[in-house]
């Protein structure tokens, strides 16, 4: 193998990671991760995370701009008073962290909908100039079998390096 050869497969050996990184980083992929559930599927939902469980427990996370710009305090004083103005009961209005270090702050609420009570869990984070929001939501006595499994994937969240 002559010295040019030896180059080019060195060169193509370092760069081709830098390039898969950079790539993944600026194509539009989703840039956070969350653990699926045991007995949850993940299925395509745009950009975002949604699964579901086979008794109909739903799971999601999508983000946004943080625009206008707010920190956490702000955004989780927003959401209490939507959630308490549509009527949902608060259950738990708790701060979260997850395994990765990002804090957080959870939210879990009843309703009644057609005669049947749901549970809907929503979670927001801030990092950078976006928010993270994870929901879940289900009849109550189906979303208590997944619940300790829900709550491990709202903290299993990681966000990508560059955002």
């Amino acid at each position: 193998m002559g010295f040019f050869q030896k180059t080019t497969i060195r060169r193509y050996f370092v760069l081709a990671p830098l390039m898969l990184l950079l790539v993944a980083a600026f194509s539009g992929c989703r840039n956070y991760s969350l653990k699926t559930p045991e007995g949850f599927v993940e299925y395509k939902w745009e950009r975002n995370f949604k699964a579901i469980s086979a008794d109909g427990v739903r799971l999601a996370a999508r983000k946004f701009a943080n625009e206008p710009k707010g920190d956490l305090a702000l955004w989780s004083k927003t959401v209490e008073r939507h959630l308490l103005e549509q009527g949902y009961r608060l259950e738990k209005n708790e701060a979260i962290r997850t395994r990765a270090g990002l804090t957080g702050h959870l939210f879990q609420c009843s309703y009644g909908f057609e005669n049947v009570d749901f549970v809907y869990l929503t979670a927001i984070f801030l990092r950078n100039r976006k928010i993270y929001v994870i929901e879940s939501t289900g009849p109550v006595e189906k979303f208590r079998r997944h619940e300790k499994k829900i709550h491990r994937a709202v903290k299993s969240l990681r966000i990508g390096l560059f955002q």
